[in-house]
């Protein structure tokens, strides 16, 4: 009975301490302090050469926890990032000290800038490690705001990886998980900014059976960034459930995405009753660019060529 007694009492102690260490990390990565872990996956280097680093050549000297473990600040992160591009460049471990003390930084590090974030972004994305990318987005949004870091480097990655996915399976499956999660956060700036600008005279949706979020929420939240009220209910409606829509709230224009070709029912059925209502139907996308003609018959408005804005061509039909 006692043996079993102190097997409980470690157990224990073993999950109390495994609690401890994640709370303990998430408050620390809350007020800019990374685990050694949280910090290999960002940087890339493994956890034993950040330790020979600091204990062989003195570099990196990252703060202590009561119980000894170590926590890297975005400096220290971003000191990494210098040493790893010097010994790229061919300067040896032992020379790199030197080079550093000739070189300090001048400012506070932006770990956002140039395509270091970007490279360690996506090198966690190849892994499918999401812990690794919330500790990357919580670093660069210590940095810059949410929209700029949509704007300037995950929307611009997601696109990449939409060029490339086609013949590639590893690019779909990276593709598909940062869409998901871009649709995350972009559904979540709508509604911050909707809050800021009038009614939204504008609604955006697609045909069924698409029911996919990712486009409508990114072109909702780029036109509400250049003051364009622009709502989304959601994705897949029926032209009953539009037009009823359109009652409810008197919408002025519809813009529907149509980046692949619909069933020819709802061609044929959804389309013309979307048309008749009162309101100016748009349609965007690859396959309304395709089918630019057939659409401006049935009285829906399609921009004249790709390269058109879309914002531009719907602030001309409000």
């Amino acid at each position: 009975m006692a043996i079993s007694c102190i097997n409980v009492i470690q157990c224990l102690y073993i999950i109390y301490a495994s609690i401890a260490s994640v709370i303990l990390n998430e408050l620390a990565e809350e007020h800019g302090l990374y685990p050694i872990r949280t910090v290999a996956q960002m940087t890339g280097v493994n956890p034993i050469t950040l330790r020979a680093w600091e204990r062989r050549y003195g570099m990196i000297q990252p703060k202590r926890t009561a119980k000894g473990h170590r926590l890297y600040s975005l400096r220290d992160i971003e000191e990494i990032r210098r040493i790893t591009d010097l010994l790229d460049q061919g300067v040896s471990i032992g020379q790199v000290s030197p080079v550093l003390e000739q070189h300090p930084p001048t400012s506070q590090p932006d770990i956002v800038h140039g395509d270091s974030w970007t490279d360690s972004y996506a090198h966690a994305l190849a892994r499918l490690d999401e812990s690794a990318l919330n500790a990357l987005e919580a670093q660069a949004l210590s940095m810059a705001q949410v929209n700029d870091v949509l704007a300037a480097y995950l929307l611009p990655l997601l696109d990449r990886l939409d060029r490339l996915r086609s013949h590639d399976l590893d690019r779909e499956v990276q593709y598909r998980l940062l869409q998901t999660r871009l649709t995350q956060f972009l559904a979540q700036q709508v509604r911050i900014l909707s809050a800021t600008l009038p009614p939204a005279r504008v609604l955006a949706s697609t045909l069924p059976p698409e029911r996919s979020m990712f486009a409508l929420w990114r072109l909702a939240w780029t036109s509400l960034r250049a003051q364009l009220p622009l709502q989304v209910i959601a994705a897949g409606l029926s032209a009953n459930q539009l037009t009823h829509a359109q009652h409810l709230a008197g919408y002025t224009t519809l813009v529907l995405l149509l980046d692949s070709e619909p069933p020819l029912a709802v061609m044929g059925t959804q389309l013309p009753l979307l048309v008749a209502a009162d309101w100016s139907v748009l349609a965007l996308g690859r396959y309304a660019h395709a089918k630019r003609e057939e659409l401006s018959a049935l009285g829906i408005h399609v921009p004249p060529t790709e390269d058109e804005s879309p914002l531009d061509f719907i602030r001309a039909h409000v």
